[in-house]
């Protein structure tokens, strides 16, 4: 892996391939390897860069108890952009759908084209006084409380409870399960900086760039809520459904996720090469 200083921090990531850049962020408690079957998809057309994001992976823990700036993991993709130079294709899954999110807002119309896989934006639920925000409120509070007493087992499971069930939880392989633990600390930090972030949806109206939505169909009502908004709030957005799936879509249902990316990717990278030859500005609602 390579690695890169981003806010004084050293950040790994894996550079591979050639052609458009792809950068791809993955999970809380995960690392670039969530990818590894869409990469195999995309690089022989692609350069893909997949980091390790803030206390994961190749770029090493998170400092126990210190707080998450909002543009922290976000930065690390908007760097990345920079090194990869001209416009890029950004997608996220989960915590790293809405690292993607924050990226494709500061980085405009430098987005080629934008999907995310069930974001926690949950700030957007906030902003709206949606229903499902006192609930995944809730969760986060709970996760940060057990974390901060160095209840680790217990704040892993309260955080993986709303997102997979308590009972696949407890049948997680062991080696799994510890993962979870010993990250538990950043996830608890991504969980008080979203109760903290100011952004509105109003704030979103700027990614011009055409943008897939993915939702499992047995995922969280709060999964589906932040889609359900940000559908609303981004011109070109447009949302599939994964039936049969939850919220790890990217790793139980792997090939349809990387077809559905990989085919949003191919389509935007045409649609663009189209307006371009006919005029059209690259921001048009399709």
């Amino acid at each position: 892996m390579e690695s890169i200083n981003v806010d004084g921090r050293n950040i790994a990531y894996t550079d591979v391939g050639e052609g458009p850049a792809v950068i791809l962020a993955h999970c809380s408690s995960g690392t670039h390897r969530e990818w590894l079957h869409l990469i195999e998809t995309l690089q022989d057309r692609y350069r893909i860069l997949a980091p390790d994001l803030n206390g994961y992976g190749k770029s090493g823990r998170w400092p126990e108890g210190q707080r998450l700036d909002p543009a922290a993991d976000p930065n690390i993709l908007v760097q990345l952009a920079e090194l990869a130079g001209g416009r890029v294709h950004l997608a996220g899954h989960s915590y790293g759908g809405a690292v993607a999110l924050e990226a494709a807002r500061v980085l405009g119309n430098r987005v080629a084209s934008l999907t995310l896989i069930e974001p926690v934006s949950f700030h957007l639920l906030r902003a709206v006084k949606h229903p499902q925000w006192n609930r995944v409120n809730g969760v986060g509070r709970r996760v940060v409380a057990a974390a901060g007493a160095g209840k680790t087992e217990r704040a892993a499971q309260v955080y993986m409870s709303y997102w997979i069930g308590l009972l696949k939880w407890w049948v997680t392989p062991r080696k799994m399960r510890d993962a979870v633990v010993s990250t538990v600390g950043k996830v608890a930090a991504e969980f008080a900086m979203i109760e903290t972030m100011p952004w509105r949806p109003g704030d979103y109206t700027n990614i011009g760039a055409p943008t897939r939505l993915l939702l499992g169909e047995r995922s969280p009502k709060g999964a589906k809520a932040v889609i359900d908004v940000l559908e609303q709030v981004l011109p070109r957005a447009h949302t599939r459904i994964i039936r049969g799936a939850g919220h790890m879509s990217p790793i139980t249902h792997r090939e349809e996720v990387a077809r559905l990316i990989a085919r949003h990717i191919d389509e935007s990278r045409i649609m663009a090469t189209v307006r371009q030859a006919s005029g059209l500005p690259r921001t048009s609602v399709a």
